[in-house]
């Protein structure tokens, strides 16, 4: 029996190269009309933002941290809705430690 892929946190960094700011960030994710995509949360700071919702039958979880040194770092979470009274208290934490100039 093939176990299923389980998916875990991924981090990223990029150098922010088109001046994208946390507000334009929520704003195009609220406009992606993907098939399956929809945001249930966002929010935005000075320098963060957040964005959450259901892409098909999983959760995802976005923030984004736009550092004064150039560079967007990203913590991306995506878990089986099933798994969501289990995983969005875990969530949380994880994103919180993301941490970046």
């Amino acid at each position: 029996m093939e176990r299923a892929r389980r998916r875990q946190p991924d981090c990223s960094g990029i150098y922010n190269i088109d001046n994208d700011t946390p507000k334009g960030f929520v704003a195009d994710e609220k406009a992606n009309t993907g098939p399956g995509y929809k945001i249930t949360y966002s929010k935005s700071g000075k320098n963060w933002a957040v964005v959450s919702g259901v892409k098909g039958d999983k959760v995802f979880y976005e923030r984004r941290l736009f550092g004064k040194d150039g560079v967007i770092r990203t913590v991306w979470i995506e878990y089986p809705s099933s798994l969501k009274a289990k995983y969005d208290p875990l969530t949380g934490a994880i994103a919180a430690s993301l941490r970046g100039p």
